[in-house]
């Protein structure tokens, strides 16, 4: 499992285009944990599995587009071709607005109207300070987490 956590990281290294580095041990981390849980959805107990899975991505979710409007500001469906790119992170277009919404009102991101000069409007998101600091925290959570899970499975102490 570990030698897949680590092809990852060097694939999702290779992967980021566009000057946006996105925490790439944080990618890792998500894709090593899609492959230990997936295997779980086919389990008898899929039902719970599944619940666990939705409530695992909802949380990722965030810290992945606070990740991506924290470079610069970006508009809904731009936020979900770019998460798209990756396997842990499709998501449907449209799916993404409620937890645009969630950010904004709590407070960890803001968001604008512009009008360019060919095509509609669009609603462009950009982290706040606080959004910075909430980041900062999550991602330093999962990298903990992600530590202390291959020191477990490696059997240290």
């Amino acid at each position: 499992m570990f030698k897949t956590a680590l092809s990852c990281f060097f694939f999702l290294r290779l992967r980021i285009k566009g000057g946006i580095v996105i925490y790439s041990r944080f990618y890792t981390f998500i894709l090593y944990m899609i492959d230990i849980y997936i295997p779980l959805l086919y389990s008898k107990d899929m039902e719970n599995n599944e619940k666990w899975i939705i409530q695992l991505r909802k949380g990722i979710f965030e810290v992945a587009i606070l990740s991506l409007i924290s470079k610069k500001a970006k508009y809904g469906y731009k936020i979900t071709s770019e998460l798209n790119k990756f396997r842990a992170f499709q998501i449907p277009n449209g799916t993404i607005y409620p937890i645009l919404n969630r950010l904004t009102k709590n407070g960890w991101a803001t968001s604008y109207w512009e009008d360019p000069m060919e095509g509609p409007k669009r609603k462009y998101y950009q982290i706040t300070s606080a959004g910075s600091e909430i980041l900062k925290e999550r991602l330093d959570g999962y990298n903990d987490i992600y530590h202390s899970l291959m020191t477990i499975s490696r059997g240290d102490e």
